[in-house]
C-alpha cells in the first residue's frame, strides 16, 4: 500500500454533517455514540460543533447548522458515516434509544463480518461494523 510522501502528507481529519437544528442533532450523536464537544464556532452565518469520541483526537465529526437560508437535502450523494465497534447490537440499541431508526439490523454479511445501519433523527445514515478475529 502506498504511503503519503513527507511533502504531501495527508490524513483524514473530519466528517462534516449539515443539520437543520443543532440541539437535537448534538443530543443524538452524544447519546447514541458517546461524542464529546471539543470545539465550537458560533459565527454570523453558521454554528459548528466539533465532536470527538473519548480517546480519539485525530478524527472528528462536525455538525453544522447554517443560520441563514440554505437548502439542505439529505440524500444518497455519499455513503453512511461508519463506526467500528466491538458490539454491533449494543451500539445499534443505543442509537435507537437516542431516536434513530433501523435501516438494517445486525447482520453477518460475510464470515465474521457483522454490520448494521441506522438513520439519525436528522436523516443521516450511519453504519456499525464489527470484524471478528479470524481463527488460525
Amino acid at each position: 500500500m502506498a504511503r503519503n510522501s513527507p511533502d504531501h502528507a495527508l490524513r483524514l481529519a473530519f466528517v462534516k454533517l449539515n443539520v437543520p437544528s443543532m440541539a437535537p442533532a448534538l443530543a443524538f450523536w452524544q447519546a447514541a455514540m458517546g461524542f464529546k464537544i471539543v470545539d465550537t464556532y458560533d459565527e454570523d452565518t453558521f454554528l459548528e460543533n466539533i465532536l470527538s469520541l473519548p480517546g480519539e483526537d485525530q478524527l472528528h465529526l462536525m455538525l453544522v447548522e447554517w443560520k441563514g437560508p440554505l437548502a439542505i437535502t439529505m440524500g444518497t450523494g455519499h455513503g453512511p458515516v461508519g463506526f467500528v465497534t466491538h458490539d454491533v447490537e449494543a451500539s445499534l440499541s443505543r442509537a435507537v434509544a437516542a431516536g434513530a431508526s433501523v435501516e438494517l439490523p445486525a447482520t453477518e454479511v460475510a464470515p465474521g463480518l457483522v454490520i448494521a445501519k441506522f438513520v439519525s433523527p436528522q436523516g443521516h445514515e450511519a453504519e456499525l461494523v464489527h470484524q471478528k478475529p479470524k481463527e488460525d
